[in-house]
């Protein structure tokens, strides 16, 4: 597999689970019109050994936004892109899944 599938895959898992928590969260909290989230790893270890954490993602979600998404045929990728009112993500190989701790 090369590093470019490598990290479309990872990608593509980590929006999935993020949109799965978020529409979970919006069904069983039915008042809440808008969702804040981050995904937070363990980094590679620097050169000193430590590791540090780091944020991959940090995104929130507009309840309206979300409703009106076409879920048979977006990807999880497209689907946080397009509907997220404020996007923050971290843009480099080390989302590589074979990086993951």
């Amino acid at each position: 597999m090369t590093k470019t599938l490598r990290i479309s895959y990872c990608t593509e898992l980590v929006c999935g689970r993020v949109l799965a928590t978020v529409r979970e969260a919006l069904a069983v909290a039915p008042a809440l019109s808008e969702i804040r989230t981050t995904v937070v790893r363990v980094s590679e270890p620097d050169g000193y050994g430590r590791r540090q954490p780091e944020c991959l993602l940090a995104v929130t979600f507009d309840r309206q936004a979300l409703s009106n998404v076409d879920w048979q045929t977006a990807t999880a990728a497209r689907i946080v892109n397009d509907s997220t009112a404020d996007l923050h993500n971290r843009q480099t190989p080390t989302m590589a899944c074979g990086h993951w701790t």
